[in-house]
C-alpha cells in the first residue's frame, strides 16, 4: 500500500474558484524487481482534487516507473521514473490524462516490512479546458508499506504474467464533418459565414495488462487501454456578398478519453525462437458521449501476431481489430455520424 498527501495544491489559483485544498491520497501498489538494483514499480492512487467552491473530482492515478535502488543494508536510497496516468470519476472539472514523474526515497527494512518514505514529483500535460484549471506541477509526500521485496520475477505465481501494451490506431475514430455557420458583427452587419471542418487524428494508446497462462500454447490476456479520440478543427471566415476574408484560424483538442477492456483467449503457434499467435474475445469500454451520441460499450475483437522472448521478457507486436456496435443518441436513435464501429490497432505488449 503507497498513501500520503500532496504537498502542493489541486488547482490553480483564482479570484473566482480558489486554489483548493492539498488533498490525501492513496492506494495500491505492486512492484516487480529483476535485480538486486533495478525494478518497475506501479500504483493505483485514489485522489479528489478539491475546489474551494464547488464539489471535488475524483481521479485515480496509474504511474508506472522504473526504480534504481542503491543497496547499503538497512536503509537504501533509491530514485524513480516514468510516465502517470490519470482517469476521472466525474465532471465537475476536465484535469489532463497524462503526465511524467519522478522522484527518491528510502527502503527502510522494519519487522519484515519495507517501510518506503518518497516525494514524487509529477508534471501533467495542461488541461484542455481553460476553465479551473488543475496544478499541472504536483508534488506529493507519500510513504509506501510493503512486506520484503519479492526476489521472484513472478510474484502471482508462473502461470501469471504482467505487463504493458502501448499502440497506435491505424482508423479513425470518427468520419470527418463540417458544418456553416452565418453571424453578424458591427463591423460586417450583413454577415459573417464560418465554416468549419473537424478531421479525428489516429492517436496513441497505452495500459496495463495480466496474462494468465493455461497451457504451453493456450492463455487468456486481459488489458486496461487508455486511449484518446483528438481531432484537429479549421474555420474559415468570409463576409457576405465576397467583401473580404476577416480570419482564419486552427484548433486542436481532443473530443473524449476512452478507457477500453478487451479480454482474449490466445493461441500459439509452433515451437521456434518466434511463435506466431492468434486471439480473439470480448471487448468493453467505459460510457462516453460525442457530439450528443453514447458509444457502444461492448465490441468484439480478434488479432494475430508474434511472440518472442528475450532473458525475462516477452513481446508480442501485433494487429488487433474490434467491432463496436452503432452509436445511439439518447432518444436511443442510430447516430449516423457516430463513432466508426470499426477499430484497427498496432500494437506491442511486453510482459514479464
Amino acid at each position: 500500500m503507497i498513501g500520503g498527501a500532496a504537498a502542493t495544491r489541486d488547482y490553480i489559483r483564482s479570484d473566482d474558484n480558489g486554489s483548493g485544498s492539498r488533498s490525501p491520497i492513496g492506494g495500491p501498489s505492486l512492484e516487480w524487481r529483476f535485480t538486486e538494483h533495478f525494478s518497475v514499480e506501479s500504483n493505483a492512487i485514489y485522489r479528489r482534487l478539491q475546489r474551494e467552491q464547488g464539489g471535488p473530482t475524483v481521479t485515480w492515478e496509474f504511474p508506472v516507473l522504473a526504480k534504481y535502488r542503491f543497496t547499503t543494508g538497512r536503509v537504501n536510497p533509491f530514485v524513480e521514473g516514468g510516465v502517470s496516468f490519470r482517469a476521472t470519476g466525474n465532471r465537475n472539472t476536465h484535469p489532463s490524462h497524462f503526465g511524467v514523474t519522478a522522484g527518491a526515497g528510502v527502503d527502510l527494512l522494519w519487522h519484515g516490512l519495507t517501510v518506503s518514505p518518497t516525494v514524487r514529483y509529477t508534471r501533467w500535460r495542461d488541461d484542455v479546458w481553460w476553465t479551473q484549471p488543475s496544478k499541472p506541477d504536483q508534488v506529493e509526500l507519500l510513504v509506501g508499506v510493503s512486506h520484503a521485496a519479492f526476489s521472484d520475477r513472478k510474484p502471482l505465481g508462473e502461470r501469471v504474467s504482467l505487463g504493458a501494451v502501448v499502440g497506435s490506431m491505424l482508423v479513425r475514430p470518427l468520419p470527418r464533418s463540417s458544418s456553416v455557420e452565418t453571424f453578424t458583427t458591427p463591423d460586417f452587419p450583413d454577415g459573417i459565414v464560418a465554416a468549419r471542418s473537424r478531421t479525428y487524428s489516429r492517436s496513441w494508446l497505452a495500459g496495463p495488462r495480466i496474462d494468465v497462462r493455461l497451457t504451453d500454447r493456450w492463455s487468456v490476456t486481459a488489458e486496461a487501454n487508455y486511449r484518446q479520440i483528438r481531432f484537429r478543427q479549421t474555420t474559415l471566415f468570409a463576409a457576405e456578398g465576397g467583401l473580404g476574408v476577416p480570419t482564419s484560424g486552427e484548433f486542436h483538442n481532443k473530443a473524449a478519453v476512452s478507457w477500453q477492456f478487451p479480454v482474449l483467449v490466445r493461441r500459439s503457434f509452433g515451437d521456434g525462437p518466434i511463435r506466431p499467435y492468434l486471439a480473439a474475445g470480448p471487448s468493453f469500454r467505459l460510457a462516453q458521449t460525442i457530439g450528443g451520441a453514447k458509444l457502444s460499450t461492448v465490441g468484439a475483437s480478434a488479432g494475430l501476431g508474434l511472440q518472442f522472448e528475450w532473458r525475462a521478457l516477452r513481446f508480442d507486436p501485433g494487429l488487433r481489430y474490434t467491432y463496436w456496435g452503432s452509436s445511439k443518441y439518447l432518444n436511443g436513435e442510430t447516430a449516423p455520424d457516430g463513432a466508426r464501429p470499426h477499430q484497427l490497432d498496432l500494437l506491442m505488449g511486453v510482459t514479464f
